[in-house]
């Protein structure tokens, strides 16, 4: 092999070595980009996820206080068919979430959106009597917190009752929206206010029609006696 072969060669060589040793650089350099572009992408969804988790916890505590603002008993008198007779209503917790200030995974805060509801017991009774006519005990209710409204319904119960919350004793007016505009007072309010008044219909399953009532929350005994 003459002088100018043996100096192709080792040009050839050298040739080969540099063009590996620039593959195993873009290798090198791709991996660590990959891997930052990796690492950049879970950021931005465990970013995603916290503001996901607030906004459904931010719910949760809103639903929260407006259900625990129901939750209390009231009493109101209604007349079907000319004979007076009592409602008393008692609205208690079925399912609440408890407080914690950990930070929880979003198939727990979505559990407990699920699962929050209220247990109603209805009481009808006669004037001057204790003795109960009518019982419905109504679990797993949960009231529309943007129409105010509160169905309650069950196999148990052959009445059916629509309820609204109210700020007031007046009259109901069928076409307003003074449960609705209540209601978002309730469900932007921080202080948890009680609901005063409950105005509603009941449809007696043994009885054609519907009959209008107003229910008062019961603060002390003396609320009941004043009926």
């Amino acid at each position: 092999m003459n002088l100018f072969n043996k100096f192709l060669l080792l040009l050839i060589t050298l040739l080969f070595i540099s063009c590996d040793k620039d593959d195993s650089r873009l290798e090198e350099v791709s991996g660590i980009q990959g891997q930052k572009n990796a690492e950049k992408q879970i950021e931005e969804e465990n970013k995603n996820l916290a503001i996901k988790a607030k906004r459904m916890e931010s719910e949760l505590q809103k639903r929260t206080n407006y259900y625990q603002s129901l939750i209390g008993d009231y009493l109101g008198e209604i007349i079907i068919e000319g004979q007076k007779s009592f409602i008393e209503l008692s609205i208690q917790q079925n399912y609440m979430p408890a407080p914690t200030d950990r930070i929880r995974t979003l198939e727990e805060i979505s559990y407990d959106l699920n699962q929050i509801s209220l247990s109603v017991l209805f009481k009808h009774y006669a004037p001057n009597s204790k003795i109960v006519t009518t019982t419905c005990q109504m679990d797993l209710v949960k009231p529309d917190i943007k129409t105010g409204k509160l169905i309650l319904a069950s196999n148990d119960c052959s009445n059916f009752y629509q309820l609204g919350v109210s700020e007031n004793s007046e009259p109901q007016n069928v076409n307003g929206h003074e449960h609705e505009d209540y209601a978002q007072v309730i469900y932007s309010s921080i202080e948890q206010p009680a609901v005063p008044f409950l105005k509603g219909y009941v449809t007696p399953g043994a009885t054609p029609g519907k009959f209008g009532f107003i229910l008062k929350r019961i603060i002390d005994e003396n609320t009941k006696d004043s009926l």
